[in-house]
């Protein structure tokens, strides 16, 4: 079977596929679930930074390291002009 227009063509995918509605209940638990993730996700940026590891951890290594290496600066650049 040959098509040469687009007309055929979409007339077929009709003819074959038809519109279907969803359950009233489908919808329901749907949007019942919908809700509770978006309440989930809310409560997730609200807590604080001390409850979340994944960011504490990297925020707490980045302040070490930057105090290491103040104290590592400050030992070869200030401590020298204080002893005679």
């Amino acid at each position: 079977m040959e098509f040469n227009n687009e007309e055929d063509v979409k007339n077929l995918v009709k003819s074959a596929y038809r519109p279907v509605t969803a359950p009233a209940e489908l919808k329901k638990q749907l949007l019942e679930r919908l809700t509770l993730e978006d309440s989930g996700t809310m409560i997730g940026i609200a807590r604080p930074l001390w409850e979340r590891p994944g960011v504490l951890v990297p925020v707490l290594a980045a302040v070490t390291s930057g105090l290491i290496g103040y104290g590592a600066w400050l030992s070869m650049n200030v401590a020298p002009t204080l002893l005679p």
